[in-house]
């Protein structure tokens, strides 16, 4: 579960962008296009919760990972290597 003050720093209703319509009643995500933006009192400041947006991405572990690294094979990558150029090997 996710503490309050992610919940705080990462959800744009507290900047005033509350965003509507963005599950269905069964959960599942909906289109961008039916996401619906009500306008609600911001309780913090929108150069704060960028700031803070651009500090959480830095952190993530995920977005340090090459896009082929993630969707690509890698059974023996770094274990096995090319004994004539070196080049590691995969599967």
């Amino acid at each position: 579960m996710l503490s309050w003050s992610f919940r705080v720093l990462t959800r744009r209703t507290y900047i005033g962008e509350h965003e509507w319509g963005k599950r269905s009643k069964h959960g599942d995500p909906q289109s961008p296009d039916n996401i619906v933006i009500v306008p609600v009192p911001p309780i913090i400041e929108r150069e704060t919760f960028e700031a803070v947006q651009k500090l959480l991405q830095a952190r993530n572990p995920k977005t340090e990972l090459l896009a082929r690294v993630v969707i690509g094979p890698t059974l023996l990558t770094g274990i096995c290597f090319c004994e004539k150029c070196g080049g590691a090997m995969t599967i």
